[in-house]
């Protein structure tokens, strides 16, 4: 038979496959795993099992937000208090109305003003808050929330919003500035306040000072050469504006000698808040051409979803909602992918510290997130991502929880394709050993075979299957022979959750007529 190999099937296998299913999977197939990760004592770290489930954010008995209305936007307000010394507002708009809510069983309140205040367009609405009040956009209506009532926003010492064609869609607080861009008849252009007043749009006051409004088109940074697309406050000192097709950024503040530098013409980003910030400060989006970038301060960006190029690059930002969140639990990055109407979906987790992707896919397309918000309350338990989902219940990524809502989560992950280098040679499994944690639920393992990656992908029929419990398990003798073989490893139940410690396989290759080794 020739030299055998043993491997952790955990790690990558040099010259044995050309990835993990996770990272790259055949042609034509769909994804392999739902909620999978588990513990890897080496590194300290999830690896390959159940990861998380959702649970209503609010109590259990609360209703919904505001109907079968989608949550179009959350955010919070952080206000002192001489008591506490932090009183925090929590906010959700759904149905185009603003509602304040907690994790009481009371649930949430429509604001003071808050009926119908703004669109009822699924993804059309933004806000962000400056200095005890929240500002909202939406293409059509200016709205602010102060403590418990909604009004309209105007501007006060003789100046204007920006409304050509509409008002802004797109907003974010930078340097005490509110700054607004994303006005249909003004694409290029972009607005700020004046410093810590947003109620102050006059760009040409009596007395002119370096903290009064500004616009591209008044000011020597000048207006964006491409339609903007989004509004990152990267930093004091810049604000990364997105554009269709190339990226900029504003250095310095525009009053002050700042001026509009182009960063990248290779790619742009994706409208809205398809962005997120990690613990570093490193910056994650989603590419005008697709698939999600990093980039660093004064850097380039760099595209970090290689492995699933083709898939993301299918994917139509027109009707779908790119949202993305850092865990800091977790040490990773979701990428939420929600359509515009309720059909199914898959999101996805790039883990760090393994440079890995995880499909994530939920039972119902009631789950599916229409808005994201990353809260950092006083209590621990409230230091998690919401989600304000299609069906308007606000729920929350529970590192806890072994289901969706009282959903089952069907856990299961590919880990191959196992084969050997040599196209003439075909790969034997000899001997499967696994470890689970002490505390996982049974899994079952099943070994396919095929003449091709694909094949043996799509295979019906198991060559073998059997289950593993907590601990250490028995050696699995059973063989398996083919040009490419896959191992599956799932949950015994729906409810059962699981985690993998390591992996380990007796794996030989041999010639056609069994004469080639491995090592040759």
């Amino acid at each position: 038979m020739g030299r055998q190999m043993v491997l952790d099937l955990a790690f990558p296998m040099a010259g044995l496959h050309e990835g993990t299913a996770l990272h790259r999977q055949p042609p034509g197939t769909t994804p392999s795993c739902l909620n999978v990760r588990a513990f890897d004592p080496r590194a300290g770290r999830y690896r390959g099992g159940q990861r998380a489930g959702l649970t209503k954010y609010i109590s259990d008995t609360a209703t919904a937000i505001n109907g079968t209305n989608p949550i179009q936007d959350m955010n919070f307000l952080v206000t002192a208090s001489d008591s506490t010394g932090r009183t925090i507002t929590r906010l959700a708009v759904s149905g185009g109305s603003v509602y304040t809510f907690t994790t009481l069983a009371a649930g949430k309140v429509l604001t003071t003003g808050g009926g119908s205040a703004l669109v009822t367009t699924v993804f059309a609405v933004q806000s962000a808050d400056a200095f005890g009040t929240m500002y909202y956009v939406d293409g059509t209506n200016y709205k602010s929330f102060t403590g418990s009532t909604t009004s309209t926003w105007t501007s006060s010492n003789g100046g204007t919003l920006p409304s050509s064609g509409g008002t802004a869609r797109l907003i974010c607080l930078w340097r005490g500035r509110i700054v607004l861009s994303g006005v249909a008849g003004d694409a290029h252009n972009w607005f700020m306040s004046a410093i810590e007043d947003p109620l102050d749009f006059n760009y040409s006051p009596a007395t002119p000072t370096e903290g009064d409004a500004v616009a591209g088109n008044n000011s020597n940074a000048g207006k964006i050469g491409d339609r903007v697309t989004a509004l990152i406050p990267f930093s004091d000192e810049i604000l990364l504006v997105g554009g269709d097709h190339s990226i900029w950024q504003i250095n310095g503040d525009p009053l002050a000698g700042g001026r509009a530098d182009l960063v990248s013409d290779t790619t742009g980003m994706a409208f809205g808040r398809a962005w997120a910030k990690d613990a570093a400060g490193m910056i994650y989006f989603w590419g005008g051409r697709g698939g999600v970038y990093r980039m660093a301060p004064s850097g380039q960006p760099e595209l970090i979803s290689t492995a699933l190029l083709d898939r993301f690059r299918s994917v139509n930002t027109a009707n779908k909602r790119i949202q993305m969140a850092w865990s800091v639990p977790e040490n990773g990055l979701h990428v939420f992918i929600s359509p515009s109407t309720a059909v199914a979906t898959t999101h996805y987790f790039w883990d760090a510290a393994g440079n890995s992707w995880w499909p994530d896919s939920f039972d119902t397309t009631d789950h599916d997130p229409t808005s994201i918000c990353v809260f950092d309350g006083d209590d621990p338990d409230d230091r998690a991502i919401l989600l304000g989902c299609r069906d308007s219940y606000i729920r929350t990524w529970d590192l806890d929880a072994s289901d969706d809502d009282d959903k089952p989560i069907e856990s299961s992950v590919y880990i191959g394709p196992i084969r050997a280098g040599d196209r003439m040679s075909e790969c034997v499994l000899h001997e499967l050993q696994a470890v689970l944690a002490d505390t996982s639920g049974d899994v079952v393992y099943s070994v396919y075979k095929g003449e091709t990656v694909e094949a043996a992908y799509l295979a019906a029929t198991p060559v073998f299957q059997g289950v593993w419990s907590a601990g250490k398990s028995h050696s699995e003798r059973r063989r398996a022979r083919g040009e490419a073989l896959w191992l599956k490893i799932s949950n015994d139940r729906k409810d059962v959750t699981w985690a993998l410690e390591s992996l380990a396989a007796r794996i030989a290759a041999v010639g056609r007529s069994g004469q080639r080794s491995l090592g040759r």
